[in-house]
């Protein structure tokens, strides 16, 4: 019945979102899966913790530092250059303070549309770190 409620924009909406939420996490994990053990800040297993509401926004400020430090620690043990990774950890900054800021009673569609915006550019850059490093070691 509640759905019966819902108008189907919405329920489409939802879905997009949780179908982008899951690739997102995927490939996080799938990044984190490639790095040595040694360089690893985080389980890959805890990136599904990104899934959850409410505790995302704050575990997304976690979630960031951790990954990216783990890429870091990556690309100096093998001496390759780590400004890909500085970029990457300030769009997951940025995109996790636009993820607050949409909770705001105003602008919300102006936050909604620059976290999106920081979301697959925090996304394709991560996929971009894990491409090069499938180049580099041959996986």
């Amino acid at each position: 019945m509640f759905l019966a409620l819902l108008r189907w924009e919405v329920v489409l909406f939802v879905l997009l979102n949780l179908c982008a939420g899951l690739a997102f996490v995927i490939n996080i994990k799938k990044t984190l899966e490639l790095l040595h053990i040694r360089n690893l800040e985080v389980s890959p297993k805890k990136v599904w913790y990104l899934l959850i509401p409410g505790i995302n926004l704050v575990f997304h400020f976690i979630m960031n530092k951790k990954v990216t430090q783990s890429l870091y620690n990556e690309f100096e043990h093998h001496q390759w250059n780590t400004k890909p990774v500085h970029a990457a950890y300030n769009l997951g900054i940025g995109m996790g303070i636009f993820n607050i800021l949409m909770l705001l009673p105003f602008g919300g569609g102006f936050f909604w549309f620059a976290f999106t915006v920081l979301f697959f550019a925090y996304w394709v850059g991560l996929y971009l770190l894990r491409q090069f490093i499938t180049m580099q070691i041959g996986g």
